[in-house]
């Protein structure tokens, strides 16, 4: 991940300065190594299954069927 003193330091050396278009594959090949998608992925999940707890415990069992819960079930399976 990120905490990996290689891919973190040099990552962090990349975004210390201004940016230009042929920076962008390096980082992206260490925000890659990183699995930085797969953490960001496994936080969304974790914050959906806290909102939908939340509107449950709100909302009884009609939370999770509620418009809300609806469309934050939805956005969890949206890609960008």
């Amino acid at each position: 991940g990120l905490e990996d003193v290689t891919v973190g330091d040099t990552l962090a050396e990349h975004l210390r300065r201004p940016l230009v278009g042929d920076d962008l594959p390096p980082i992206l090949a260490l925000l890659d190594q990183a699995d930085a998608r797969g953490f960001a992925e496994s936080q969304v999940r974790h914050h959906h299954q806290q909102a939908m707890a939340a509107l449950e415990e709100a909302l009884g069992q009609a939370g999770s069927s509620s418009l809300l819960g609806q469309l934050a079930t939805e956005l969890l399976g949206r890609r960008a």
